[in-house]
């Protein structure tokens, strides 16, 4: 129970004082950053690693965009191969997996770009989850 009380102060802490104030705004790019870059971090130890068909290849952090970003390869395929409605599909799913995450669905300013490629390395899709996503 405590924690719900938390989340909830956090949240309208986050939706109604941050926007208001720039230089506590600009504190919690810092701690965001900080945090994305431990994840970020503690992710890569891992990779490569599987999911699915596709192969997690790299996992990145630019505090200077405000951007955590996944590239992913396929395992199997050739750009070609992937469905014509692949995009929008991927699209949905990215934001369905991270509009439910407080730092992409509050005005933070910050995304999540998702990078996916065949398994040649060509680009195929590239998607993002941010508060003008999250807030449709």
């Amino acid at each position: 129970m405590q924690s719900i009380k938390i989340l909830i102060f956090i949240n309208l802490f986050i939706g109604l004082f941050l926007p208001m104030n720039p230089v506590i705004a600009g504190s919690l790019d810092k701690v965001i950053c900080s945090a994305m870059k431990g994840m970020a971090e503690q992710e890569s130890k891992k990779v490569p690693f599987n999911v699915g068909e596709f192969s997690v290849v790299r996992i990145s952090v630019n505090c200077e965009k405000k951007t955590l970003i996944t590239e992913k390869k396929h395992t199997n395929f050739q750009k070609a191969e992937f469905k014509a409605n692949f995009q929008e599909t991927n699209q949905k799913n990215w934001e369905k997996f991270n509009c439910s995450n407080m730092i992409f669905n509050t005005d933070t300013g910050w995304s999540t770009v998702q990078l996916v490629k065949d398994k040649k390395g060509i680009l195929v899709s590239k998607v993002r989850a941010d508060f003008s996503k999250c807030s449709e």
